[in-house]
């Protein structure tokens, strides 16, 4: 093949899209949790595309056409899509997870420009007698800003790359974001010596840019549901707090609360202990809600029938407040009591709500 047949040949990139796959998180289950994969994606609509422009002689005379333009427009859109699947009613969200319903979208745009030429030997300048090229674009999604205008004048230099972006967009799911634009071409080489072909090309691409979030949501069974925890010789065994448990290993006899002036003194008496290591106190504000553990150190198991107490000093007056009892086995597996609640008042003392157990 020829040098003239070679380039005639060339394909030209008229417009192309590079599609970016968001893979997503795998799924992860056990007794009592679950994490469901989430993320955010953008789906394309079709779309149409650029052109590009081709200025030819026969071999030494000068093109045949001085001056030559063509416009192209296109248009399409993003569609925008959040990837995730509740798991079903037998699930509660566990504390402190956020599914977001909403985030962050930007259009993306680049502007390229360029040439291709066949010269046989020439030496001589490619721009004379007025010659230039000229690359135009425009792109309306959202708030995008304007392309600069490309243009050529004397020895050629043609190859120009130019992005833009809109400023960050909340959008939610199934939102819709339309764009929209033009590309338009001009070139005028009134002379050429020994040039075989002639192409100037524009380039529009159209990206995005989405936060895509991506994480896994926690889910937890209902405390009380039903679980098996691996181990046959106890049971039956409950969900509690994401976590499968046995049987208590510690059976009390009575878990009190009780607020005083400046403090809260919370109470309990074991029937039995049985490979106990010892207890902690977990409060919370509700009674349903995220329960903070409040003693700096395990508090050290005393055997059965022995009577316990710990002095909640950080308590204010006024405030209703719910108090669980864990204790913890030689193996450390965990166990919960409770809640019980009182209410600080100014007046000082009020009854105590007082869980007692076998009686």
């Amino acid at each position: 093949m020829n040098n003239r047949l070679f380039q005639k040949a060339i394909p030209f990139v008229l417009l192309f899209l590079v599609l970016s796959i968001t893979k997503p998180l795998a799924a992860n289950s056990s007794t009592c949790s679950t994490t469901v994969p989430y993320s955010w994606s953008v789906v394309r609509g079709e779309w149409m595309g650029s052109d590009s422009l081709t200025v030819e002689n026969d071999g030494g005379d000068g093109p045949a056409t001085n001056s030559v333009a063509k416009t192209s427009n296109f248009s399409g859109e993003f569609k925008i899509k959040r990837n995730f699947t509740p798991p079903g009613d037998k699930w509660v969200l566990a504390p402190g997870e956020v599914i977001p319903n909403t985030t962050n979208f930007t259009c993306q745009a680049d502007l390229g420009s360029g040439y291709i030429n066949s010269m046989d030997g020439a030496t001589d300048s490619l721009f004379v007698g007025g010659s230039y090229a000229d690359v135009k674009a425009s792109v309306t999604c959202l708030d995008m800003p304007a392309f600069s205008n490309v243009s050529f004048y004397g020895p050629m230099d043609l190859n120009i790359w130019e992005k833009k972006a809109s400023t960050p967009s909340s959008v939610s799911d199934g939102q819709v974001i339309p764009f929209s634009g033009m590309l338009y071409i001009e070139t005028a080489f009134p002379y050429f010596k020994r040039l075989f072909l002639m192409t100037v090309w524009g380039y529009i691409g159209m990206r995005e840019g989405i936060d895509a979030q991506e994480k896994n949501i926690t889910y937890y069974k209902p405390n009380g549901t039903t679980c098996d925890d691996g181990n046959p010789n106890t049971g039956p065994d409950t969900c509690q707090d994401g976590v499968c448990t046995g049987p208590t290993l510690v059976e009390l006899h009575s878990f009190t609360a009780t607020a005083l002036e400046n403090s809260v003194l919370i109470e309990w008496k074991t029937d039995m202990e049985l490979d106990n290591a010892g207890f902690n106190i977990w409060r919370s504000e509700s009674e349903t809600g995220e329960y903070t553990k409040i003693n700096d150190s395990l508090i050290p198991a005393e055997g059965s029938e022995y009577q316990y107490s710990f002095t909640d000093d950080t308590a204010v007056k006024g405030k209703t407040y719910y108090y669980k009892l864990e204790d913890i086995d030689l193996n450390g597996t965990a166990t919960f009591h409770g809640p019980v609640s009182t209410k600080r008042t100014h007046k000082g003392l009020l009854p105590a709500i007082q869980l007692l157990l076998g009686h």
